[in-house]
């Protein structure tokens, strides 16, 4: 939003707040933001505000100042004399709180759901860009700062920063590597891009929203980049090696996290197409701006082409995982049916030979060490060698042998023909 005064909303309630409870009965999408501004413990969250100010005197370059939270409002305000000089000013907000919601929102009369979108503004003002703040190690459970929900994890970008896309320093220019580090937070590197180059078709006087969605699309793709890195990763972590017999619980998360990624890429396609829509209106709408315009186009359409690939790809590793899951199924199933086997031919030596021994045990002359010690061999080896064959003999040959031995028996005995 680009504005060079302010202009109240009619009709406002007692507050901001008061305005949006009102306004949320009728449209249930600021259900969320009403929460936001009733709630207490939000408003306990830090919040940074950058003022990027553009001013005549100075051609193609701007003064940035961190605003402390209680001289805001006399920012908001360019009526003074000493203001004169201004040509336009970029409030760059992280964190939003409830007390610069109502703030901001009743000095520049803001709808609502540019707040509770991110979307989009009710009328051109000063330029508010509103930034997630970085990702830090701290987490609450409750989504809000409670001591007793705080907790402490590790995390780190992956892969690092995303890439700068602004033109590499000459080498035999002089800079200072700290001032030009990226990846800190969103607020600060646009701070940084602002302060190394201005978009082309930048006019302080009557900016564009082109224009100043110019960097923040830039670096909003180049994370993109970093998500296709991502589903890369994701998929080659996927892939079946041969020499691996991983156990079915991790299939079962593997399978878990592939039918995330359906939808994460679905979801993902829809943001980036939304986002060239708009991009291609624009430049339908402002044929000058398409040098601005058209890279980013091309741009986003290769993230479009590449997370639609990516997806479907990992759509298509669900059926070869599930497969692979059979498989390993079927071998356990094979590995524990010869185990089993083995335990049987154990069972059907062993039963029998226990079974002799326990009948000669009542007679002392067939016991171990005797002189007739050797009948018990001479019995339970047969016995044992019939039971197994009758065990582990296919059926159809048994009735085949004994049908033989049937139809033997009857040619034997068979009576004399009368010639």
């Amino acid at each position: 939003m680009y504005h060079n005064g302010i202009d109240k909303l009619e009709g406002f309630a007692q507050s901001y707040g008061d305005y949006v409870k009102a306004q949320a009965l009728c449209n249930p999408c600021l259900l969320n933001l009403d929460k936001f501004l009733s709630s207490q413990a939000i408003s306990r969250r830090s919040c940074r505000v950058t003022a990027l100010d553009f001013r005549a005197e100075v051609e193609g370059l701007f003064s940035q100042t961190n605003v402390a939270l209680h001289d805001l409002p006399s920012k908001l305000r360019t009526d003074g004399e000493a203001q004169s000089s201004l040509q336009g000013r970029i409030f760059i907000i992280e964190d939003l709180t409830k007390d610069i919601v109502e703030l901001l929102g009743f000095e520049f009369s803001i709808d609502p759901l540019f707040f509770a979108l991110h979307l989009g503004v009710s009328q051109r003002g000063g330029a508010l860009i509103l930034v997630d703040p970085p990702i830090d190690d701290v987490y609450f459970a409750d989504d809000g700062k409670d001591v007793k929900s705080k907790a402490q994890f590790h995390v780190e970008p992956f892969l690092g920063t995303y890439e700068d896309f602004m033109e590499p320093f000459a080498s035999s220019e002089g800079f200072d590597p700290p001032q030009i580090r990226l990846g800190r937070s969103m607020s600060e590197d646009l701070g940084q891009y602002w302060q190394r180059g201005i978009p082309v078709c930048f006019d302080p006087k009557h900016p564009t929203i082109q224009s100043l969605a110019y960097f923040p699309l830039r670096i909003v793709a180049a994370e993109w980049v970093k998500y296709i890195a991502v589903m890369h990763d994701c998929l080659v972590r996927h892939e079946y090696k041969s020499n691996e017999d991983p156990a079915l619980e991790e299939f079962d998360t593997r399978l878990q996290e592939l039918q995330s990624w359906r939808r994460r890429s679905k979801l993902s396609q829809q943001k980036v197409r939304f986002v060239l829509r708009l991009l291609k209106s624009w430049m339908v709408e402002n044929p000058n701006d398409s040098r601005l315009l058209q890279p980013l186009i091309t741009d986003y359409q290769h993230i479009s082409t590449n997370i639609e690939e990516y997806g479907r790809m990992l759509e298509n590793t669900v059926p070869v995982v599930t497969s692979l899951v059979q498989i390993f199924e079927a071998r356990r199933a094979y590995t524990e049916t010869s185990n089993i086997s083995r335990l049987t031919i154990l069972a059907l030596i062993f039963v029998p030979l226990n079974y002799i021994s326990s009948l000669f045990s009542m007679n002392l002359s067939v016991a171990p060490g005797s002189s007739h010690f050797w009948v018990y061999f001479v019995v339970a080896i047969p016995v044992t060698l019939l039971i197994v064959v009758v065990a582990r003999y296919p059926s159809p040959h048994i009735w085949n042998i004994s049908a033989w031995v049937e139809a033997l028996g009857r040619s034997r005995f068979r009576s004399p023909e009368i010639v």
